[in-house]
């Protein structure tokens, strides 16, 4: 019995360690074997080139190809993965980009064989008999508003006990018609004139007391990020940074570059500043780069061939250097301080 567990926990072991040897055998992959890539691109008053990523002796490759548009091809193990499909809706959008266009919709008139005033005019007469019925339909109206008028007296005089409504209503509680505007009138633009100047002199004393605590806080901010970077402590923090930025850029650019570049501007004085900065790639890559200076004329055109390669570990290594830095925590939470209440607590 005490053999068989034993057996048991020596499978066990023997599966555990076989795990943990294949995720340690494809994280040593993942992080020291680098992605590679190679651009090659030409501009001849329109942009075109290839972009190819490869990892693990091609094992994975990705091809991007760009002519006007973008291209996509990935292969695992030198088997092209298939494209996304497109969805039912995009499909039903581009049949209907793609087809002809509508019949043009046919006017009211032509269904009838005449046009539309023909048919509108033949359903009313002649203008005086268009006037004719206005008309009597006026008085009609005015007849019908008269009408209720006298029965609604009639009604409230039997109300009353048979007395006419005048008689029931007190003339002197109705005030005239013009004195309560003539009031408002008289009493509305004094008030308003005060009531607008008050509102004015507020606006602008809020504008001012606002611009003013706003150049208060950037030049207390001014002063703290000044204080900030005096320090030398700082100041060597931002040196350390700076040379793992300096090594990542190194790392990243490419390692052989092959191509003719051909450039020219109006003024030749600016033509020669500019290749003077670009000499900066002869020490990099020799005669790789064959640059062709044209002083007569702008011109922007040629082709480059630029080899690389990005190690996942030595991007993460940096980047755990940088942020493991003591020194730079306490920098960034400073100024993380800095951004969100415009200042520092002292001590």
């Amino acid at each position: 019995m005490l053999h068989i567990i034993l057996l048991i926990l020596k499978i066990i072991g023997i599966a555990i360690l076989v795990v943990l040897g294949t995720v340690l055998v494809l994280l040593a992959l993942a992080l020291l074997v680098p992605v590679r890539y190679r651009l090659l691109g030409n501009y001849y008053g329109k942009a075109g080139g290839d972009l190819r990523l490869t990892w693990l002796l091609h094992s994975v490759s990705v091809l991007v190809t760009y002519d006007g548009g973008t291209d996509t091809i990935v292969r695992i193990f030198g088997i092209r993965l298939p494209k996304k499909r497109k969805d039912r809706t995009e499909e039903d959008e581009d049949e209907q980009e793609t087809a002809g266009e509508p019949e043009e919709e046919k006017q009211p008139g032509d269904a009838a064989g005449g046009s539309p005033e023909e048919e509108v005019g033949a359903g009313y007469g002649s203008e005086e008999e268009d006037q004719t019925v206005l008309a009597q339909s006026a008085d009609a109206s005015f007849s019908d508003i008269s009408g209720e008028a006298s029965s609604g007296e009639v009604i409230s005089g039997e109300a009353g006990g048979g007395e006419s409504s005048d008689e029931g209503t007190d003339i002197s509680l109705i005030p005239p018609v013009g004195e309560d505007e003539e009031e408002t009138e008289t009493a509305a633009p004094g008030a308003g004139a005060e009531d607008g100047g008050n509102g004015i002199f507020e606006k602008i004393r809020y504008l001012f007391s606002s611009v003013c605590d706003k150049l208060k806080l950037a030049d207390r901010k001014r002063r703290q990020i000044l204080e900030l970077l005096e320090d030398p402590v700082n100041q060597e923090t931002i040196r350390f940074v700076w040379e793992k930025v300096l090594a990542l850029i190194r790392h990243i650019l490419p390692v052989r570059a092959r191509g003719t570049i051909r450039l020219g501007f109006d003024d030749p004085a600016t033509t020669g500043s500019v290749l003077a900065a670009c000499s900066v790639f002869y020490a990099m890559y020799g005669d790789g780069i064959t640059w062709i200076p044209e002083f007569q004329e702008s011109v922007l055109e040629g082709e480059l061939d630029l080899k690389g390669r990005v190690r996942l570990g030595t991007v993460l290594w940096l980047a755990a250097r940088v942020l493991l830095n003591r020194n730079f925590r306490v920098m960034l939470k400073k100024i993380k301080k800095i951004r969100a209440n415009g200042g520092m607590e002292n001590g």
